[in-house]
């Protein structure tokens, strides 16, 4: 049988050996979490590619469309009157967009569409309205004063006409050497347009059944004049669109004479068309532009 000293050293290395132990898991518990922490940080800091956005935004492709699908440019500019000594030919040849006549008839006539072309050509209009005055109370004195003031029609020997339509119509161009010979490099076409209309000094003291009369007359005079002004513009929309896909030719050479003789063959279409208009409704008789 042991003393108690003895007994109380066996205690005292029991629990050393015990603190041993448990330091001892207490070193590989902290081990093992060092060892393990970098794997999970890692796993985390890394995001997955699928779910990373893109820096780049998707973009549509572009495209460029080709010359013919390019309408015609088209502004609006007024043009200074001619020189007083400009000697002015029958339904002639200058112009504005939309084609509006100023303040004392409120006229306007739209104009074409533009065309499409492979060649830049420009468009540009004018439309005036100019007027002389008549006087007179009664029918009469009316009818007096128009025949006073007829105008002369340059496309016939005879006839004298209470109102007309000028028209003058002017172009620009170049050429250019291509890989497909010689092309139209660009152009200008313009057309200017007169309307000339007969109007009434003063209305006070004239009857209303006279004013209704003159108001008819010059209604069915305004839709016939407007209808050389429709033609005139067409027609010139037509050269533009011609002129702006006129075809290659072998040489600067060849092409210039072949451009001259376009704008000739517009410029003879307009009148025709014009003077055709006049044959078919009698210069506006047919649709009521008579007095009284």
């Amino acid at each position: 049988m042991k003393s108690s000293r003895g007994w109380i050293l066996v205690i005292a290395v029991e629990l050393v050996a015990v603190c041993g132990c448990l330091a001892l898991l207490s070193v590989l518990a902290v081990s093992i979490t060092l060892l393990s922490a970098p794997e999970i940080q890692s796993a985390q800091a890394v995001p997955s590619e699928t779910a990373m956005p893109s820096d780049t935004p998707t973009r549509a492709p572009t495209r460029t469309p080709a010359a013919t699908e390019m309408p015609a440019p088209t502004y609006t500019r007024v043009l200074p009157p001619p020189p007083a000594d400009l000697t002015v030919g029958p339904f002639t040849v200058v112009s504005r967009t939309p084609t509006r006549a100023p303040v004392a008839y409120n006229i306007f006539v739209p104009t074409p569409t533009a065309p499409r072309m492979a060649y830049p050509v420009a468009f540009n209009s004018d439309f005036k309205v100019v007027t002389y005055t008549v006087t007179g109370k009664t029918l009469n004195e009316l009818l007096g004063s128009l025949n006073a003031q007829a105008m002369p029609d340059p496309n016939e020997s005879t006839g004298r006409y209470f109102a007309r339509t000028d028209w003058y119509i002017s172009t620009q161009s170049s050429t250019q050497p291509t890989t497909r010979g010689c092309e139209v490099g660009g152009g200008a076409v313009s057309v200017a347009m007169t309307m000339t209309l007969p109007m009434l000094s003063s209305t006070t003291g004239t009857s209303p059944d006279v004013l209704n009369h003159w108001a008819t007359f010059i209604s069915n005079t305004i839709t016939h004049e407007t209808g050389h002004i429709t033609r005139t513009l067409q027609g010139a929309r037509d050269y533009q669109r011609d002129l702006g896909n006129m075809p290659p030719a072998s040489d600067c050479t060849t092409l210039k004479p072949q451009l001259s003789d376009l704008f000739d063959r517009a410029t003879s279409t307009i009148r025709k068309s014009n003077i055709d208009y006049d044959a078919a409704t009698q210069h506006g008789a047919k649709q009521g532009a008579v007095f009284p």
